[in-house]
């Protein structure tokens, strides 16, 4: 009981999943960097818009579409680094209750449920992204080919499953 009350109380922070994870504390990985970058541009264009918008009087359509095509890179990116932290939408306080063995059987089956999501995931983005350029199909504002954007949810995938890979060799060994 004392465990259920502890992860109540204390969150966990990114450090501790950052250890859970075998991932070094206090480094960053190449994928985290982009995500970072990629929401600090967010932030950064959507600060701009207002700016224009409300003291130079003038709007900027564009930032709107990048903002949302930013935003989906971010979601499908940062996905795999959820699953691989552990930092996803859990049952902590639930599954605390269980014996050790049984909490450890349920995160491999956790595990391979997310790698079987994330395989039919890239799978059908795949497609997606394949009809996107088929079709042609661009963005209102830019005209950007939409598959840029659409490419986020295979890469995504494909990241989530690398992370998972590597996540599973550094703890095992193999």
């Amino acid at each position: 009981m004392a465990e259920v009350e502890r992860s109540l109380s204390h969150p966990q922070s990114s450090a501790d999943a950052r250890e859970r994870s075998g991932a070094p504390v206090g480094r960053l990985a190449l994928d985290e960097w982009v995500l970072a970058v990629t929401l600090f541009a967010m932030v950064v264009l959507n600060f701009a818009s207002i700016v224009f918008r409300y003291w130079i009087h003038v709007s900027l359509p564009w930032v709107e579409e990048v903002e949302v095509g930013l935003f989906i890179w971010l979601v499908f990116l940062g996905a795999g680094v959820t699953v691989v932290r552990r930092m996803h939408i859990g049952f902590g306080a639930v599954t605390a209750l269980l014996p050790a063995r049984l909490r450890s059987t349920l995160a491999a089956t956790g595990l391979l449920a997310f790698t079987g999501f994330f395989l039919v995931l890239g799978w059908y983005g795949g497609h997606m992204v394949a009809d996107e350029l088929g079709y042609d199909q661009r963005t209102p504002t830019l005209g950007w080919p939409e598959a840029v954007i659409g490419a986020a949810v295979p890469a995504g995938a494909g990241l989530a499953l690398a992370r998972i890979a590597a996540a599973r060799v550094r703890r095992t060994g193999r």
